[in-house]
């Protein structure tokens, strides 16, 4: 399973966002947002629908949400459908 860090946090604070505000405004549960929040998701634990409700809550593209390391964004190396299937 990969994991992810996830950028969700410095995202919505860089708009004024409370992990509420982001529930809301993404139709994602309150505590999915807080999850990713907080970095306790796997990146298998994730929809590709709940990402794309994040992502375009924030004004960001997908790969925005990840945190870059060395190899790039992690989800460069995941497809749409790979994140379908496991989550599924």
């Amino acid at each position: 399973m990969v994991t992810a860090k996830y950028r969700v946090r410095d995202l919505a604070k860089a708009q004024k966002m409370t992990q509420f505000d982001l529930a809301n405004k993404s139709g994602v549960s309150l505590s999915v947002v807080q999850r990713l929040w907080q970095n306790h998701r796997s990146l298998g634990d994730v929809r590709y629908g709940t990402l794309d409700a994040i992502a375009k809550a924030l004004n960001v593209q997908i790969d925005d949400l990840f945190a870059k390391g060395d190899e790039g964004t992690v989800s460069s190396r995941i497809t749409r459908e790979s994140l379908g299937a496991v989550a599924a």
